[in-house]
């Protein structure tokens, strides 16, 4: 079974002497998953992820939530701790390797001494919901072979999760899970890869 996302928050005062407001930074994070995939430890591979590109409106240090016509606001006082793309990609990362045990997996752009086998470019299209409601999650992914530059798997996912409250501290939990949800999506294509490499050669 998956691990259950939970949120970071870190809070900072700042304003006037007379009215202090609270402002709230947050970060994507999740317990790492308990469950790992199949003969992973024994095909291992080298993999780097990267970049993770976010849309213009998401690139920006507040948070953003849209309403059901489509209307973005922003968290004023409900800010992300990082870039996105950075806690994006860092959140992927983390996964990858719990479920991916015997592989390595780091950051694109990497030393030269990581030669990595394969690279995961994410494309973030959408990430964003309504507290009280739902988040959703609209991405592209693609599977590079690092010697041939070959394109080797392109993918389309979406997801939509609800949000237990009306708070930000859950929102960000939503979009968490979401994000876990895209890695474990990212993780099936390398078991699945992992499982063919397992197989005896015929004769």
């Amino acid at each position: 079974m998956l691990g259950f996302p939970r949120y970071a928050v870190i809070f900072m005062i700042a304003g006037c002497a007379s009215a202090p407001i609270a402002t709230r930074y947050y970060l994507l994070t999740m317990d790492l998953p308990t469950s790992t995939v199949q003969g992973s430890a024994t095909a291992a591979f080298d993999i780097a992820v990267g970049p993770v590109i976010v849309p213009d409106y998401l690139d920006q240090p507040l948070i953003v939530t849209r309403n059901n016509h489509g209307v973005l606001s922003l968290g004023e006082n409900d800010r992300w701790a990082s870039p996105l793309s950075e806690n994006i990609q860092e959140l992927l990362i983390s996964r990858l390797a719990a479920r991916l045990p015997g592989t390595d997996v780091a950051a694109f752009p990497t030393s030269q001494a990581f030669g990595h086998d394969y690279r995961v470019v994410v494309e973030i299209v959408r990430l964003d919901g309504r507290p009280g409601h739902a988040v959703k999650l609209e991405a592209r992914f693609r599977i590079i072979e690092t010697a041939t530059g070959q394109r080797l798997y392109e993918q389309r996912f979406e997801a939509e999760t609800p949000i237990a409250g009306v708070s930000f501290q859950e929102l960000v939990t939503a979009e968490s899970t979401a994000v876990a949800a895209l890695a474990d999506t990212i993780v099936e294509y390398f078991g699945s890869r992992a499982s063919k490499e397992l197989q005896p050669s015929p004769g």
